[in-house]
């Protein structure tokens, strides 16, 4: 898998670019503050399905000939900060990896912010194997095809180890 810099991401672009590990956070309600990689290090550790998602994903676009930006990237001042960036010579793809909990659209909404600066991609838990009510199920499977309408959306398969386009997975098996 080849990979880029923080330098030549910014020099491919022309974006104001940060890593995860140069953003601050803090939550006033919890009392934690850090950087983002702080953070995904803690999601690592308490849901290892997410990095098991964020791997997949940096491999499945590798193994179509994008460069990968290995770790959270984003544009400075835009409020969120997607899991790893997939390059095509100077055009950008932001990807985020998500668990079925966290497809909620207040969360595409904030993701969707990175799309005036390149193109933004969804790897999403297959909704097959989420712990879902068969109401919540139909529900997330419905937001996820309205998203992928706009934005390429991936259901990643756990017991496979797979990606797979929504739009390759039948109705009825979801």
């Amino acid at each position: 898998m080849r990979t880029l810099t923080l330098q030549e991401a910014r020099r491919r672009t022309g974006l104001d670019l940060l890593n995860d590990a140069q953003i601050g956070f803090a939550d006033y309600v919890t009392g934690r503050c850090g950087t983002v990689a702080d953070g995904q290090k803690k999601m690592a550790r308490r849901y290892p399905l997410h990095e098991e998602m964020v791997e997949a994903g940096k491999r499945f676009l590798a193994s179509k000939g994008y460069e990968i930006y290995p770790r959270g990237l984003t544009v400075n001042g835009t409020g969120t900060c997607p899991d790893f960036a997939a390059f095509q010579k100077d055009r950008v793809t932001f990807v985020e990896c998500l668990t079925a909990g966290w497809t909620d659209l207040s969360t595409f909404r904030k993701k969707a912010r990175l799309a005036k600066y390149g193109r933004v991609a969804f790897i999403i838990e297959h909704p097959e194997f989420a712990d879902l009510s068969a109401g919540e199920r139909r529900r997330m499977v419905g937001r996820l095809r309205a998203l992928s309408r706009i934005y390429p959306v991936f259901l990643y398969h756990p017991d496979r180890r797979a990606l797979s386009r929504i739009s390759e997975v039948s109705v009825a098996k979801l």
